[in-house]
């Protein structure tokens, strides 16, 4: 599932990604480092030691994502659409800040 994700967002121009963990993170990172070289990304775990709830990765990921102007995706599932079309959507639209169901 998350080589899909990672391969779409690849698409998409996207050069970097935080995943949000909480189970065996070291396994996440041995396992994910040849999907980093594939694709040309840079994936970041975002530790969640205790569960946080629904948006609490959101939340704990905020010191990585950081506060500037930067368009990003969140991603709960598996998606098929073209994400660059997405992109593209927003600011054509002139949309700094966009929330929509993939």
């Amino acid at each position: 599932m998350i080589y899909h994700q990672v391969q779409a967002l690849a698409a998409a121009g996207v050069t970097d990604i935080v995943l949000a963990v909480n189970y065996r993170p070291e396994v996440m990172t041995a396992a994910l480092a040849k999907y980093e070289e594939e694709f040309n990304v840079k994936i970041t775990f975002s530790v969640e030691s205790e569960p946080l709830g629904t948006a609490g990765p959101l939340k704990l990921a905020e010191k990585i994502l950081g506060k500037g102007d930067s368009p990003f995706f969140v991603l709960n599932c598996m998606t098929g659409r073209d994400l660059s079309r997405k992109i593209g959507h927003n600011k054509d639209n002139g949309n700094d800040v966009q929330s929509q169901k993939l």
